[in-house]
């Protein structure tokens, strides 16, 4: 039990389920698309166990915060599994419908949003710094479940915050060397 939560096999199973979904990509793709409505099922029972597993840690198991929510528990290497499953299933069906005449302001967005994602993973301390002042100071007032039920806004918060700097960063020169994506070219054309 002292290595609960870091068995390296566990973790190794994300390479080798890798290798074998690279290998046999279109059997698996066929696979996925037969099955997505199973798989989304799978990941939402799934997701809805990992309240159980942390309190059964917790509670039970009495491990400290960092050991009840660790990644590479065997029932989160499943979840988890299930959860990039369902994310490949998404973006199968995406690749399908993105050229249509109704998708092209959301791949519009998507395509921006992937210039801009190495900067939003650069920029998002500063949102997750202003959601915990937030928490920290309505957290007296607020009870837990509470909390828990406005957390898909905590993270849309972040996520919208995080690619509003990195936008801004990569429209204003020379602002865009701080997400990854030098723009001083842009000033220098704008000036010829």
């Amino acid at each position: 039990m002292k290595y609960y939560g870091n068995n390296v096999f566990f973790y190794e199973d994300y390479f080798v389920l890798g290798g074998y979904v690279w290998i046999h990509y279109d059997t698996v793709k066929k696979w996925i698309r037969k099955y997505r409505y199973w798989i989304y099922s799978a990941t939402v029972l799934l997701s809805l166990g990992t309240i159980p597993l942390y309190l059964f840690n917790a509670k039970i198991m009495n491990f400290h915060r960092h050991l009840s929510q660790l990644a590479h528990q065997p029932y989160i290497m499943v979840y988890s599994t299930a959860v990039i499953l369902s994310a490949i299933s998404v973006s199968l069906k995406y690749a399908e419908v993105r050229t249509q005449p109704k998708w092209q302001r959301f791949s519009k967005l998507v395509r921006m949003t992937s210039l801009l994602s190495f900067g939003i993973y650069l920029t998002q301390t500063a949102p997750i710094i202003l959601l915990d002042h937030f928490l920290t100071t309505v957290n007296i007032y607020v009870p837990g479940w509470q909390l828990l039920i406005m957390l898909p806004f905590g993270l849309l918060f972040v996520i919208a915050v995080a690619w509003l700097i990195s936008y801004f960063c990569f429209k204003v020169p020379p602002l865009g060397i701080l997400i990854g994506r030098p723009n001083w070219k842009k000033k220098k054309a704008k000036a010829a």
